[in-house]
């Protein structure tokens, strides 16, 4: 089921897949959609001028605009090009309810990919949770690729979504320096409890652990001395973290140096992590 709904002065595709969450799609984010499929198939490249070729005798320029639109939205929704990522997202393990609205728009390349998550109040009780994603035409023709991404990012939006887990970006502080030094540690470690829970699934691509760990490298070497394998290894397996746990160790580096530090390690272990922390599992390599 499709329909078309103004928006800012263009028409936005909104389509349901037979799911409860509705997917919006942007006009640019369609037409070159629309465009990279009928370069990939010579019969969707006929059939596309077979629609559109007429259209260029409307004088009108709104009116041609409009019938352009809407020509690509039906072969986009014809030919179910969004259909690859609806089913990625449909495998995703949100909690039922707290997302129905998806909206996709067009990353110029494929470094610029983002999920994010939109929060708006509705009623003083109810928020209006909507995905937003930034996703490049030409994902929709690599699913094996696309899905590996948006597994991992969705995780990330899992864990905002799950009081438990206690995220709260206003946790970071200091001067401006020292928060964008705190945000790419803690991006790190955020990278690394997301990538452990998805190899335990089968859904992450191994591929990408030697970067997670030279990452973690860099982030995390303090005054001269770099953590341990050992230490990448131990926060990989653990099967539950905290924000607080992660803003934690992205503000005292050296806790997670282990014997190099001992009177900041026990510091950090008993102002962040109460009794339980990651010594119950890794004692022996790191002291927190």
């Amino acid at each position: 089921m499709s329909c078309y709904r103004t928006h800012q002065h263009s028409r936005v595709l909104v389509l349901n897949w037979g799911l409860t969450m509705q997917f919006e799609y942007h006009p640019d984010f369609v037409e070159q959609a629309v465009f990279l499929a009928s370069r990939l198939d010579a019969g969707r490249e006929c059939e596309l001028h077979a629609f559109v070729d007429r259209l260029y005798a409307i004088p009108d320029a709104e009116l041609k605009d409009r019938a352009f639109r809407e020509a690509y939205a039906e072969r986009f929704t014809q030919w179910r090009l969004g259909a690859a990522l609806a089913g990625a997202i449909d495998e995703w393990k949100a909690p039922a309810g707290r997302i129905t609205r998806c909206v996709v728009i067009p990353a110029s390349r494929k470094s610029n990919q983002n999920v994010d998550l939109l929060v708006k109040p509705t009623t003083e009780s109810e928020m209006q949770r909507t995905l937003l994603l930034q996703v490049r035409p030409q994902s929709l023709f690599e699913p094996a690729a696309l899905r590996t991404w948006l597994h991992r990012e969705l995780q990330h939006v899992s864990d905002m979504l799950d009081e438990d887990f206690g995220y709260d970006p206003s946790d970071l502080d200091g001067a401006v320096w020292e928060r964008n030094v705190q945000r790419d540690r803690y991006s790190v470690l955020w990278r690394i409890y997301v990538a452990g829970r998805l190899i335990r699934e089968g859904r992450y691509d191994d591929r990408e652990l030697a970067a997670l760990r030279t990452a973690f490298r860099r982030a995390f070497t303090h005054q001269g001395v770099a953590p341990s394998g050992e230490v990448f290894d131990c926060l990989l397996g653990r099967e539950r973290l905290t924000h607080a746990q992660l803003v934690g160790w992205a503000k005292r580096p050296e806790s997670l140096l282990g014997d190099e530090y001992p009177a900041q390690v026990d510091e950090v272990e008993s102002q962040l992590l109460g009794g339980e922390d990651v010594a119950s599992e890794c004692q022996t390599i790191v002291g927190v």
